[in-house]
C-alpha cells in the first residue's frame, strides 16, 4: 500500500501557535480568588482544549458555585483581553513554519476550542491571519476536544480526507481528538508533558513548530 502525502496541516492555537496558556491559568486563579474557590490542577488540566460547554460542566462537577457560571466567565473574559492588549509572545518556528507550508502549497486550517471573535484578533495581532485557507472555532462545533468533531470539520472546509491531514496540538485532548478524527497527529508540549496514554496516540512529539518542516519533508518523501 502506498503511503498517501499529507497535504493539509491542522493548527490548534492556544500553547500551540501562541505562549497563552499560563495567561488563562492565571486568570482562572484570579478568578477563584474572586470567588473564593481553590480552582487546582483537577480542573486547569482536563479543561485543556476544551470547548466552553464541557469546561462549564466540569467546573460545575468541581465546585460548589455560589454565582452564576456566566458571571464568572465574562468577569474572566475581561481579564483575558485586557491582559492579551498587553501583549502575547508566539511559539518558536511559527512564522518558519507557516511561509514554508504556503510555500509548499500545504492547505492550512485553523481548528481551535477559542471562541471566533478572540481568536481571529489574536491572529491579526500577530499577522498571520492570511496564511490559513478555513477557520474552525469552538462555538462552531457541539463536541469539542476530546471529540474529534473539530479536526473532521477542519479537513471537510478545504476538502480533505483525515488521513491527509497533520494536526498540531499541545493539549491532551486536543491530541486524543486528532487521532480519532483519523488525522495524523505531532503533539508539542507546552504546560504538561505527555503521559504514557498520549505516548502512544500521537505519531511523533516535536520540541517546536520550526521542527515540523523537515518531519514533513521526510514523511512525504
Amino acid at each position: 500500500m502506498v503511503k498517501e502525502k499529507i497535504n493539509t496541516v491542522l493548527f490548534d492555537m492556544d500553547g500551540l501557535m501562541f505562549d497563552t496558556e499560563r495567561i488563562y491559568v492565571d486568570t482562572w486563579k484570579k478568578i477563584g480568588e474572586l470567588y473564593h474557590i481553590s480552582i487546582g490542577d483537577e480542573f486547569l488540566l482536563p479543561s485543556r482544549g476544551m470547548i466552553r460547554a464541557d469546561s462549564q460542566r466540569l467546573f460545575e462537577s468541581l465546585y460548589d458555585l455560589k454565582s452564576p457560571y456566566d458571571e464568572l466567565i465574562e468577569i474572566r473574559q475581561t481579564m483575558i483581553k485586557d491582559r492579551l492588549k498587553q501583549g502575547f509572545e508566539c511559539k518558536q518556528g511559527l512564522y518558519e513554519l507557516l511561509k514554508y507550508l504556503q510555500d509548499n502549497q500545504y492547505h492550512i486550517v485553523l481548528a481551535t476550542s477559542t471562541p471566533k471573535e478572540r481568536a481571529m484578533w489574536m491572529l491579526e495581532q500577530v499577522g498571520v491571519k492570511d496564511y490559513f485557507h478555513n477557520y474552525v472555532f469552538g462555538d462552531m462545533v457541539k463536541k469539542g476536544k476530546p471529540e474529534p468533531d473539530i479536526f473532521i470539520k477542519a479537513a471537510e472546509s478545504v476538502a480533505k480526507r483525515p488521513e491527509q491531514c497533520l494536526v498540531l496540538e499541545d493539549s491532551f485532548n486536543g491530541v486524543r481528538a486528532g487521532k480519532r478524527a483519523g488525522c495524523h497527529v505531532i503533539m508539542i508540549p507546552d504546560l504538561v508533558q505527555p503521559t504514557k496514554e498520549i505516548e502512544d496516540i500521537y505519531d511523533d512529539k516535536l520540541e517546536h513548530l520550526g521542527q515540523v518542516i523537515s518531519w514533513l519533508e521526510l514523511h512525504n518523501k
